[in-house]
């Protein structure tokens, strides 16, 4: 099976079409020129050098080579290898709050942005640690399995959105959960939970789940993320700011960062509680924790893409472009001979 590792370069085979395009332009415009000078049966005398065969013969085989290395840039790989790795490590599952909450601005560009941000920098210092990812609002969902493929976590994790949830609010004993479900459980001693919200929760059973987790030798870490004094939630339309959320009695919605409750989630699950205003900085000092944790090996399946073939295709265009640059445009007798691409012009019978 042949895939491709940068199929954007693709894009670049829309240059050939216009090439084409400029090259039959140029040839009706030299023959148009050379016919102000003399007719189509004395241009081989007016003309020797001239072969318009040569040119387009130049142009083919420039056109070929510049093909076959946008295919080279686009990186073919034939096959795809499973390998299996062992890992000595913690299983960590983030929970990340996806609420309407966390479009609030007060960390720029939002509160989502920001902990997306941060979650891709611990992805790029992970090493052994397996990782799982659930979002949530009023309700939960798994998106990220356990899992030691960072690459494909780290693209999971730019495309959340609040649109994944469809049940908005904020249930962080929904979060805890699923999270809980998420982690192995022959892994007692060495899971850990990452809960990233503003602290906004509708149902006030989180603490329980805590504490339960906890007895199961589960670790939960909490980062705050926003401002105890509140902001609006601000509505866009088309890229334009038209408004901020507001309640049904048409008043505007503010929302705060309830630091309390996730102090307590992160001292009943026997973790720490950091404020994220740097988001980044928190994770890391989370991470810290983690690593003192007790780490297992566990052996896993990691699916990896082909081998390069590229090698070959880059051998043929570069001949391609040697032989096009060595080819000179000037008419020899062999290509006289040949010449497929000017029409012939009848002899003239002077008898």
């Amino acid at each position: 099976m042949i895939s491709f590792s940068n199929t954007v370069m693709f894009w670049g085979l829309l240059i050939i079409p216009l090439w084409v395009l400029g090259l039959v332009v140029f040839l009706r415009w030299k023959k148009k020129s050379m016919l102000k000078f003399a007719s189509a049966n004395l241009q081989d005398l007016m003309f020797p050098q001239y072969s318009r065969g040569k040119i387009v013969a130049k142009h083919i085989l420039f056109i070929i080579s510049f093909a076959l290395l946008i295919i080279v840039l686009a990186r073919p790989r034939l096959g795809m290898k499973v390998q299996e790795v062992q890992t000595q490590g913690a299983d960590i599952v983030i929970a990340l709050d996806v609420s309407n909450s966390m479009l609030a601005e007060d960390l720029k560009p939002n509160r989502l942005e920001r902990a997306k941000q941060a979650i891709s920098v611990l992805l790029d210092r992970l090493t052994g640690d397996r990782i799982g990812l659930v979002v949530f609002a009023g309700t939960a969902r798994k998106q990220i399995p356990i899992t030691i493929d960072y690459a494909t976590a780290k693209m999971t994790v730019q495309t959340i959105s609040p649109d994944d949830i469809n049940t908005q609010g904020t249930s962080l004993s929904a979060a805890l959960e699923m999270a809980i479900s998420t982690l192995p459980e022959e892994r007692k001693g060495s899971g850990a939970i990452i809960l990233i919200s503003d602290g906004e929760d509708h149902e006030g059973q989180a603490l329980e789940i805590a504490k339960t987790a906890r007895e199961k030798q589960i670790f939960i870490h909490t980062i705050g993320i926003g401002s105890p004094q509140g902001v609006p939630i601000p509505v866009y339309e088309n890229g334009q700011l038209k408004g901020y959320k507001t309640d049904k009695n048409n008043q505007t919605i503010i929302t705060k960062l309830n630091e309390p409750m996730l102090q307590q989630l992160a001292a009943v699950g026997g973790g720490v509680y950091v404020k994220g205003n740097n988001p980044t900085i928190a994770l890391d000092q989370i991470k810290k924790e983690i690593d003192r944790m007790e780490k297992q090996v566990v052996a896993m399946k990691r699916h990896e893409d082909g081998e390069d073939r590229f090698q070959w295709i880059l051998i043929f265009a570069i001949t391609l472009l040697v032989i096009e640059i060595m080819m000179g445009e000037k008419a020899s007798g062999l290509m006289k001979r040949i010449d497929m691409f000017t029409p012939k012009q009848p002899q003239i019978n002077r008898k």
